[in-house]
């Protein structure tokens, strides 16, 4: 995973990151280079570093690659306190790579939520709750995983199941 155009004023912020366990029951990610956390802290996705907040997402993504770019803001400190600047393009997006033999991609390496945030350019991924290997395209046979229900399903009723079922209409931007 890595930093996204990142603002200007904040090169710090431009960084690769690495898993680092779990925390608050997401998964949790440390900077490659300028040791910051990036960790879901009560209600927000946070980047820190020393125990000093840099940026925060108001989110109910459960991985930060399925957060919407324009839900980060930058903190910018200055003389007499802090000022939050919205921060459009900043995001974390991760690459549809995988290390498995047969190319599928572990949902939990990229967002259980991934495909209710946006809609990804199709891809295999294994199942989460079968362990079956899956194509999210909208082929014959291909299904989208539904991280509310923990079930996939047809990728041609996916959206009309997240609009009846869970009251949720995807963006209609395509994820890059």
């Amino acid at each position: 995973m890595y930093s996204t155009n990142v603002p200007v004023d904040t090169p710090h912020l431009q960084d690769t990151w690495s898993p680092d366990g779990v925390h608050g029951g997401h998964p949790a990610f440390r900077s490659d280079e300028h040791g910051m956390w990036l960790r879901y802290d009560e209600d927000r996705w946070c980047i820190n570093q020393d125990f000093v907040p840099l940026a925060y997402a108001v989110s109910d993504a459960v991985h930060p690659t399925t957060i919407h770019p324009g839900e980060w803001c930058i903190l910018v400190y200055l003389p007499r306190g802090w000022r939050v600047d919205p921060a459009f393009g900043f995001g974390l997006p991760t690459s549809h790579s995988s290390p498995r033999s047969d190319g599928a991609i572990d949902l939990h390496d990229v967002g259980l939520d991934i495909f209710m945030h946006g809609r990804p350019p199709p891809f295999w991924y294994v199942d989460p709750g079968t362990g079956e290997r899956q194509f999210s395209g909208t082929c014959a046979g291909g299904k989208r995983f539904c991280s509310s229900c923990f079930k996939s399903y047809p990728s041609k009723l996916f959206v009309t199941h997240l609009r009846t079922v869970h009251e949720v209409a995807l963006p209609s931007r395509r994820l890059t």
